[in-house]
């Protein structure tokens, strides 16, 4: 007859291990997905160098992106804020502005506000990059999520 026996102190030390297994896991994937959503936000910042000259659009898609964690989820968030103009969106599907006429309308230019009574209708067409860019990315942002929980289970 062959005997296998594991004491209670073995199965407690297994728990343990198991325990820290997880921890390490879970440290891999809080610092993952926070370098994950950083790295999208430099790839989109880069992929809008090209529609942009001032470096405001750059600007708020380079600090766009947040990682929020509850007990049951670890979010990554990536949404560009800007105070007023959306320029992202504008560029993504367009603009299509009617003419205006018989309204007062209070433009800022070069500091100086001016007053309009009307304006022409103007149309741009849109130039997609925003979410062509994330789409792209999410195979990229999965591996480096990959990559720190492998960092945290070696560590």
């Amino acid at each position: 007859m062959i005997l296998f026996t594991i004491n209670r102190a073995s199965m407690d030390a297994i728990s343990n291990h198991i325990e820290d297994v997880k921890q390490s896991v879970l440290v891999g994937i809080r610092l993952g997905m926070h370098d994950g959503i950083r790295a999208l936000a430099r790839a989109e910042a880069e992929a809008a160098a090209g529609h942009s000259r001032t470096g405001l659009l750059e600007r708020i898609l380079s600090r766009a992106g947040r990682v929020i964690e509850t007990q049951d989820l670890i979010t990554a968030v990536y949404r560009p804020r800007s105070p007023g103009k959306q320029p992202h969106y504008w560029l993504e599907y367009g603009v299509k502005n009617p003419a205006v006429s018989g309204e007062l309308m209070q433009m800022n230019i070069g500091g100086q506000v001016i007053y309009r009574m009307s304006r022409k209708a103007f149309e741009t067409p849109g130039q997609p990059f925003f979410f062509a860019t994330g789409e792209n990315f999410r195979a990229r942002f999965f591996e480096i999520v990959s990559e720190r929980i492998g960092q945290a289970m070696s560590a």
